[in-house]
């Protein structure tokens, strides 16, 4: 796959190359065969690595509050991005930082409620990062209280408030 990435990125300079990689907790940032020797293959064969997409859903984290357990694991990727790419500097490695936390309650016990992410945006905004996003637009609606599901945060809120919050990371 890397090797096709660098032949495209060749023929066409303009191509992003974006790769979403799976967290191992909250300590240790992305986790080293599904996401750390990815990017070293990719940097190997010649990709240009343009962004670092964190997906942060489901992986261990002992701070008790989620905002800040997302906001110390986007810290524990951008020591590792600093060791993949050593010449870069730090706001060139937050320029290349994405995350994409789960809204509402995760599979790890945590709950990503309203206030949380609005915690993440003003970080991810302070820090200039690339790209905040989270998962899934279906789950933005809090139509079932304390669950784990598909459809629904299970959070109390109104339905889209986690993308009015997310909305404003761009602006």
């Amino acid at each position: 796959m890397n090797t096709a990435l660098a032949l495209v990125q060749t023929e066409r300079p303009a191509v992003t190359v974006s790769f979403t990689l799976q967290i191992q907790s909250e300590e240790y940032g992305i986790t080293p065969t599904l996401g750390l020797l990815v990017l070293e293959d990719a940097i190997a064969r010649g990709v240009r690595v343009d962004i670092v997409n964190a997906m942060m859903r489901d992986f261990e984290c002992t701070t008790a509050d989620f905002g800040d357990c997302i906001i110390n694991t986007a810290g524990a990727v951008l020591k590792q991005l600093a060791e993949i790419f050593p010449d870069k500097s730090d706001q060139e490695l937050k320029s290349m930082l994405g995350l994409s936390p789960s809204i509402g309650v995760n599979f790890n016990g945590k709950k990503l409620q309203l206030a949380d992410a609005q915690k993440v945006v003003d970080w991810a905004k302070d820090n200039e990062i690339a790209q905040l996003a989270f998962w899934t637009i279906e789950r933005d609606n809090g139509g079932c209280p304390e669950m784990i599901s598909p459809f629904c945060s299970g959070v109390p809120q109104e339905r889209f408030d986690f993308t009015r919050i997310f909305q404003t990371f761009g602006k």
